[in-house]
């Protein structure tokens, strides 16, 4: 039987549609990395913020290798994203099972994968735009902004982020977009390579994939 292959599919899920942004200040050259959203702030500002590195590592175009980018978007995809949230859901009952190391690995796996995928996907800007369209907070533990990308073409594409606030932080736990969830696929396919190889396996292609994107 062919060991399953994150590359089969979208690997990183729904995430690389994101080809734009809210307008970022000029002057990227300015600083080492993208500006990651303080602590405090609320669930609308976090979009924001990795929105605003994301176009902005664009606009720099080739003036940023992948190295570059990735170093520019390291600590913003690591401020922004629940990534040991994410592990939690992915694996459900399983996560538990698994060691501190363990779990350690998967989680520094995983932000390799999501650096790279963005430093792969967000290199050169087009004109694209994100739009605000509503902001839900039912209680103070939960969130989902609403965003929609506008294309150069005019297609909208619905985008909803869902957050989740962890000791008085915000951070983006799941991406939906057009009414799929990213984390969602992300769980199915993580399935099949667990229960083949379990989780040495699932960090093995993920790291693969990780090498592909900067090997371009």
């Amino acid at each position: 039987m062919k060991k399953p292959s994150l590359g089969d599919r979208n690997t990183f899920g729904i995430l690389p549609v994101l080809l734009g942004c809210w307008w970022a200040a000029a002057g990227i050259a300015a600083g080492p990395a993208a500006e990651p959203p303080t602590d405090d702030a609320g669930p609308a500002a976090v979009v924001e913020a990795l929105e605003n590195g994301l176009i902005a590592a664009m606009r720099a175009g080739k003036a940023m290798d992948f190295t570059a980018r990735s170093a520019f978007l390291r600590p913003l995809v690591e401020r922004t994203l629940d990534i040991p949230r994410m592990g939690r859901f992915i694996f459900a009952a399983n996560w538990r099972t698994f060691d501190e190391a363990a779990q350690q690995d998967f989680i520094a796996a995983f932000s390799r994968l999501s650096v790279a995928n963005y430093a792969k996907h967000f290199d050169q800007y087009k004109g694209e735009r994100f739009e605000a369209v509503a902001v839900e907070q039912p209680d103070e533990a939960r969130a989902r902004v609403r965003h929609r990308l506008i294309k150069g073409s005019g297609e909208a594409v619905a985008f909803d982020y869902l957050l989740l606030n962890s000791g008085g932080v915000w951070r983006i736990v799941n991406i939906i977009t057009d009414g799929v969830s990213d984390l969602a696929l992300k769980r199915s396919q993580y399935a099949m390579l667990y229960n083949e190889g379990g989780l040495e396996a699932v960090i093995a292609e993920i790291d693969a994939q990780s090498r592909k994107f900067a090997d371009g």
